[in-house]
């Protein structure tokens, strides 16, 4: 091809540590404690760890993936069943060495190795007979080379210039197969790749559905649901002993498992958006059912649970996470509320300003927020942002409902919200009910969950052009039917999606 036409780099991806785990354990088969053991550092970025613009490579990172990719090596020739994923061929010739990394290179690379790359393999295995390895040492040293290449650790995607084109096939599997399954495209996708058949409509959305029912798209609960909802934060979450004896590793445990369970019926329900909430009735277990005010149930060891606790909202996940170690915080609870399910992005607090939330407050927690709220530097945000966080005040830091405060202090949750596109002057709410009620009554939720699927999907941070596009993709999902299905279904139907260039408009 002329060297004017060449293609080039274009986006790359550096698999996460979540994306690598799961890629080799599908691929190769290997049990997933073996992939566990490389610890890659992650970066995250609005809320995701997946952002193509930002992933570290260091020297630790790099020294991890290539100790891993000898024990994963090692642990597929060990075993004769995995090995026959990966040897196709019985003879031991050149010949063979080359259609094992055809099929392995390909789920691996994700796309077919070039004639080059092939060339350069083929001779490592020649040369390593000829160092006298055996056929099966010689092979596994190939899936260790495979296994700590860029072309594995990184998804890339090559251009013929700075012009928008459509992704490949290959290309486009990966995206949809990483999307749903933080993994490598299986086989019916990349043989709809080979066929170059996703670039239809119909082939996309049958592909979507089959996907949807596999097994696999669990991951895209754990990954998107539980990054876009905080769960990270809460693993290892730190709660004063003296003051809340009852926080404890297994109450964690099942605070996290309470959110991912109820993401997952959001999901495979097709729930309206809104219910996410305003709370859909669920069961939860005995660790969790004190916090809640619940008895259990003798016989299955459940509590069910209803009404507005029954929301993320009202959930101790949610609650816990956005309070300090020692008690609940305004702040915190009214930040997130803005930021992640609301996508208010506020200015950071001017380097000026001290810390506003003591541990141990020596004034009413009232009296503290309108301190705060009278310093002119403060208040742009904070009239906006503690507002709701007060609203949740009858909660404390590891989300148990009070009426009063340690030392007596009634709790007051009446508060004045500030105007948004439901209430153009604003309005008065009381307590969890009313803070449901801010969200499921402002547009401004559906359009920030658009926004943070397109940021999943696509891996990368917002500019203008994709403020736009994102705009574009909500005003046609409101056509409905208003679940998260029918949103990525709309995500990846978008010429953005389907494009190697993201700076190209909707539709």
């Amino acid at each position: 091809m002329p060297p004017e036409t060449e293609p080039i780099q274009g986006d790359i991806h550096r698999l996460s540590r979540f994306e690598y785990q799961a890629t080799v354990t599908d691929v190769l088969g290997t049990a997933p404690s073996t992939a566990a053991s490389v610890q890659l550092t992650d970066s995250v970025v609005n809320g995701f760890d997946n952002n193509a613009e930002v992933q570290p490579l260091g020297e630790r990172d790099f020294e991890q993936l290539y100790a891993g990719a000898a024990q994963l090596a090692q642990s597929v020739f060990a075993s004769p069943e995995l090995r026959a994923r990966v040897v196709v061929c019985a003879d031991e010739t050149p010949a063979c060495a080359a259609q094992v990394l055809q099929a392995t290179g390909l789920r691996l690379f994700r796309r077919p190795l070039r004639d080059d790359e092939l060339g350069v393999y083929t001779r490592l295995y020649t040369t390593l007979r000829t160092l006298g390895h055996a056929h099966d040492s010689a092979l596994q040293q190939l899936l260790v080379a495979l296994l700590s290449s860029a072309q594995f650790i990184y998804r890339m995607e090559f251009t013929l210039g700075d012009v928008a084109e459509p992704l490949d096939g290959y290309e486009q599997a990966s995206r949809l197969s990483y999307l749903l399954w933080s993994s490598a495209p299986d086989d019916a996708l990349l043989e709809a790749a080979r066929a170059d058949a996703l670039s239809a409509d119909g082939e996309l959305t049958s592909q979507l559905e089959r996907m949807w029912n596999d097994p696999k798209s669990a991951r895209f609960v754990d990954s998107f649901g539980g990054q876009w909802l905080g769960l990270p934060r809460l693993a290892g979450r730190l709660a004063d002993p003296m003051i809340y004896p009852a926080w404890n590793p297994q109450v964690e445990a099942a605070a996290m498992r309470e959110v991912t369970d109820y993401f997952d019926a959001f999901v495979r329900q097709d729930l309206d958006v809104s219910s996410l909430y305003s709370g859909v009735d669920h069961d939860v277990d005995g660790a969790l059912a004190p916090f809640y005010g619940l008895t259990l149930d003798p016989q299955s060891g459940r509590a069910h649970l209803t009404g507005e606790r029954a929301s993320y909202l009202g959930s101790v996940a949610f609650l816990t996470l956005t309070s300090t170690p020692s008690r609940s915080s305004p702040m915190q609870r009214g930040h997130f509320i803005l930021d992640q399910l609301l996508c208010v992005r506020l200015p950071p607090p001017p380097a000026s300003v001290p810390p506003v939330e003591p541990e141990t407050p020596n004034l009413p927690l009232r009296q503290i927020y309108d301190g705060i709220r009278a310093n002119p530097d403060c208040a742009i945000c904070h009239k906006q942002m503690d507002p709701p966080g007060l609203a949740l005040e009858h909660f404390d830091g590891i989300g148990m409902y009070r009426q009063t405060y340690a030392m007596g202090e009634p709790i007051d949750t009446l508060v004045e919200l500030e105007p948004w596109a439901g209430h153009p002057t604003g309005k008065i709410i009381n307590g969890l009910s009313g803070v449901i009620e801010r969200l499921t009554s402002d547009p401004e939720a559906e359009r920030c969950l658009a926004e943070n699927v397109y940021t999943y999907a696509l891996s990368g941070t917002q500019d203008a052009l994709d403020l736009s596009n994102i705009a574009a993709i909500n005003e046609s999902w409101q056509q409905g039917p208003h679940n998260i299905k029918e949103l990525v279904s709309r995500v990846v139907l978008s010429k953005t999606f389907r494009f190697k260039q993201r700076r190209v408009s909707f539709p």
